[in-house]
């Protein structure tokens, strides 16, 4: 992470990594409808701390595009799906939290260069 071109790549990757990580323990766990999709969200905040507005989008993205090809998944093994509506109302959540995070870093960063006169890396 010391090279910045290097550091670019690995962060979408290492985002990248653990939300398809998270989606391996709930496939092979069947654990899609538990309480333990609540990793997704948690990644989408997590991402906030690297202080990038694009990461936090890509894993926003990512996350829902995932939930969704689980979604898709569980509906072609006939397994149960719970309400088509929960489904919705998760992916939107989780935008709505991929939007107030990246909305957090775009605001920490102005007024990192504000209030220090420095910028953040």
């Amino acid at each position: 992470l010391r090279n910045e071109r290097r550091a670019g790549v690995t962060r979408f990757v290492w985002a990248g990594a653990d939300i398809l990580l998270l989606t391996a323990v709930l496939k092979v766990d069947d654990a899609f409808l538990s309480p333990l999709i609540v990793g997704y969200p948690m990644l989408v905040v997590a991402s906030g701390l690297w202080f990038r507005v694009s990461l936090v989008a890509f894993t926003t993205v990512v996350a829902a595009l995932v939930y969704s090809v689980l979604v898709f998944d569980n509906y072609c093994r006939g397994a149960g799906q719970g309400q088509w509506n929960w489904h919705a109302i998760f992916v939107v959540a989780l935008a709505t939290i991929g939007f107030v995070v990246a909305y957090q870093v775009r605001r920490v960063r102005a007024l990192s260069r504000f209030y220090e006169g420095r910028h953040l890396p």
